[in-house]
């Protein structure tokens, strides 16, 4: 049966076959070196897709170019690709349309992909189907840097089905979209976006996921198409020696390693997002048994990643995770009822020096690498100079807006950790906590509490669990939030001295276990 990888794999490749470059001119010449472009690129595209090793590109056919008036129509040869355990996916023949612009090296191309793909598996056999209704796919290719500039895709009412009818998945609305702009130093800024509306899936027991909507994000500021290429054919290289075994154990290619990495960061771009989300997943599961369907739900569900600054002496990243609506109905027997439906989670490293640290960490290689016998000294030497060199730059570890609860309590945390070579800790930092609806979290916890029938270290937990809050009822200040509710507000802060303080007191003081005075005799 096909695989993920085999399937992303299939997908990559055909996208990756739409690229071109031509002469202005529609002639024979440029016909010529159109189809050597698309030869050359047939063969090295398995690689830059990422096929693995037990699987071969196979094609049936030539390359035909031919001149169309305005444009060069392409046809590239039958593609397959090959396990070696016998199974294939057989592509079909991709064609292609190729126009020059008034810029000179960008080209506007449209492609359609064959349909159905098809997966057959070691004995031949029919194994998957991927069938394509409605396709459009049109882009600015730029012939220097390899790659498209602009891009509008879109795919309606794509499906894939399974022989053995495990699996089957419609997705109605694919689109795929570029619009990157060049600047006045060269570089490409904008969005790369893809995205899915109302998917559907069905498992073969009967399960069925429905997905509102699936989007991938990315923005990217003064990308160099240069340097990305340039960066790849490194990478090339160096995995061409690695795997034919030339000084893959070597302190050289270690070094180019932790080179090629350290120095790809600024020199391919300055900054970019990614953010991937979902709206309106719905899991059901149909139970044999012919009891009520359970179902998994969130509304609202994104993870994101981004590093900004990578050409500027200090850099910044930031991820962040949250979601909303999570429900489970009907709720299992030993459902958390104090489980979250929502959750918000912030969390950056601002004025990162990072070249200054790649530095240090390049010197500590080469001192590890060179002198075999100082590895450990210079590993020590580099820890102890980090913490100053993080100092200086005022390096801090923000904590912004996190949030979880549900309908019944709501906990907020806003929090501040700054490098600070001159404290006990290395570094002072605040901190401020808001819990609403703690009363009534305690009760929650204590009423499920009395009522758990789960193995002892569980009870226990929970107990451990319930206490906490109930300190924290005790040292909480009584204030009104944003939104006028009554909250416990808890005020952290680390100073010089490692001294951690909680509303200004001694946060050991203030946790550490009651003590029972003993009766007088």
């Amino acid at each position: 049966m096909a695989t993920p990888k085999h399937l992303l794999f299939s997908t990559l490749i055909l996208i990756f076959l739409a690229t071109s470059t031509a002469q202005a001119a529609i002639n024979k010449k440029g016909a010529k070196e159109l189809k050597t472009m698309f030869e050359d690129i047939l063969d090295y595209s398995p690689a830059a897709a990422g096929l693995p090793e037990s699987s071969t590109l196979k094609l049936d056919g030539d390359v035909t170019v031919e001149q169309a008036g305005s444009y060069y129509a392409v046809t590239l040869p039958h593609i397959s690709l090959v396990s070696t355990d016998g199974s294939r996916t057989d592509v079909g023949m991709v064609a292609l349309n190729v126009l020059p612009t008034k810029k000179d090296g960008q080209w506007k191309m449209t492609m359609a992909i064959p349909t159905p793909i098809t997966h057959y598996d070691a004995d031949g056999k029919w194994d998957m189907t991927i069938a394509i209704e409605q396709q459009n796919f049109a882009g600015i290719w730029h012939k220097k840097f390899k790659n498209f500039t602009k891009l509008n895709a879109r795919y309606k009412n794509v499906t894939i089905n399974t022989a053995d009818k495990s699996f089957h998945s419609l997705l109605p609305d694919t689109t795929i979209l570029y619009d990157l702009k060049e600047n006045d130093t060269g570089n490409w800024s904008g969005p790369v976006d893809f995205s899915v509306n109302n998917m559907q899936m069905t498992l073969d027991e009967g399960e069925k996921i429905t997905i509102g909507k699936i989007k991938l994000q990315t923005t990217m500021t003064d990308y160099s198409f240069e340097e990305a290429v340039a960066y790849q054919e490194k990478i090339d290289a160096l995995m061409e020696s690695y795997g034919s075994g030339e000084g893959s154990e070597s302190g050289s290619h270690i070094m180019g390693i932790y080179n090629l990495v350290s120095s790809s960061f600024g020199s391919v771009l300055d900054s970019f997002t990614i953010k991937m989300g979902i709206q309106d997943l719905l899991y059901t599961e149909h139970r044999r048994s012919g009891l009520l369907a359970e179902e998994f739900r969130i509304d609202n569900a994104s993870m994101g990643f981004s590093m900004n600054g990578l050409r500027q002496d200090k850099s910044s990243l930031r991820t962040s995770l949250n979601y909303s609506g999570l429900s489970i109905s009907p709720s299992p027997e030993d459902w958390d009822t104090t489980t979250p439906d929502h959750m918000n989670f912030d969390i950056s490293i601002n004025n990162l020096p990072f070249k200054e640290l790649a530095e240090l960490g390049r010197g500590a290689l080469d001192s590890a690498l060179t002198m075999p016998g100082m590895a450990q000294m210079a590993g020590l030497q580099a820890l102890m100079m980090a913490p100053q060199i993080l100092t200086k730059a005022q390096t801090n570890l923000t904590l912004n807006d996190t949030v979880f609860g549900t309908e019944d309590y709501d906990v907020q945390l806003n929090a501040i950790l700054t490098a600070d070579l001159s404290a006990t800790l290395s570094a002072v930092g605040e901190a401020r906590g808001e819990i609403y609806g703690l009363e009534k979290w305690i009760t929650i916890l204590n009423r499920q509490l009395d009522s758990l029938t789960s193995p002892e270290n569980d009870t226990t937990a929970m107990a451990k669990y319930s206490d906490v809050l109930s300190k924290l009822k005790k040292i909480g200040k009584q204030e009104k939030d944003k939104k006028g509710r009554p909250v416990h507000v808890y005020n952290f802060k680390m100073d010089k001295q490692g001294q951690t303080l909680l509303n200004g007191s001694d946060i050991k003081t203030l946790l550490q276990p009651e003590t029972m005075e003993t009766p007088a005799k």
